[in-house]
């Protein structure tokens, strides 16, 4: 997928949004399903 650093060195990727159009979003950002594990707690 694309991907694009910003001026401050966060890397945004390039993904379809519900409307046919696109959304530039970081790794923190992008949904996951509800059925997605909690993270491990370290």
């Amino acid at each position: 997928m694309p991907r694009e650093t910003d001026e401050v060195g966060d890397v945004r990727f390039c993904l379809p949004d519900q409307d046919g159009g696109e959304r530039w979003l970081r790794l923190d950002e992008i949904p996951l399903p509800p059925t997605t594990p909690a993270a491990w707690p370290r």
